[in-house]
This record gives structure tokens, sequence and C-alpha cells, in this order.
């Protein structure tokens, strides 16, 4: 498999609706496992994925475990739209569309 980043995030669980930090795989920037939490900036100059003066980009993302600490079910989504504007990590999200990644290169759309 090749490298990827994580988002760490905050997702509540549908099952119980307890929040809970969640790792987020996702291919865009320098992919070398760099971390990330909304609101960082990308990092660039290396294994890139995508180029730094893409403006609004919608990034796929898939989570590492979708069990959730608390109630145990399998509950949290697994896929993420992560979005980013002008190199900052703005939001994430349950994904909407799987046929918008699917149609490019299967890592990031841009908007």
């Amino acid at each position: 498999m090749s490298s990827f980043n994580i988002l760490i995030a905050e997702i509540a669980c549908p099952s119980c609706g307890n929040k809970s930090q969640v790792r987020i795989q996702f291919k865009f920037g320098n992919t070398w496992q760099l971390k990330y939490r909304v609101g960082d900036i990308i990092t660039w100059g290396g294994n890139d994925t995508g180029s730094p003066n893409l403006g609004q980009v919608k990034v796929y993302g898939i989570i590492e475990s979708s069990t959730c600490p608390f109630c145990k079910k399998n509950a949290i989504p697994e896929e993420y739209d992560i979005l980013v504007v002008n190199n900052e990590i703005t939001s994430v999200t349950p994904l909407v569309e799987i046929q918008d990644y699917l149609k490019g290169n299967g890592e990031f759309v841009i908007l």
C-alpha cells in the first residue's frame, strides 16, 4: 500500500451520540504518515499527491476503525469528505457521493 496521511478528528457515533477521536487516512499533500487536525495547513514537497495550487479540493478519507469506543457498535461512518481550501483542512464530513472520486483519480476532486 502506498503512503498516506492521517486526519485526527472528533466524530459523533450515530448509534450512541458520544464523540470520540478517530484517525482518518487520506492521500493529499506530502503523503508520508503526517498527522493533521482540522485547521492545519497541508505540507508539500516530497511524496506529493495533488498540487498546492488547486484552491478548493475535496479529499477522500477512510477511517481506521468504525467501532465506537463507547457503545462498541460498528456504527461510525467509514468514508469521509475532507475539505481543503487553499491548503488548509477546513472540515470533515461523512462521505456524500463516492462517484465524485471514481470520476477522477480516486483520491481528490477539485471543486
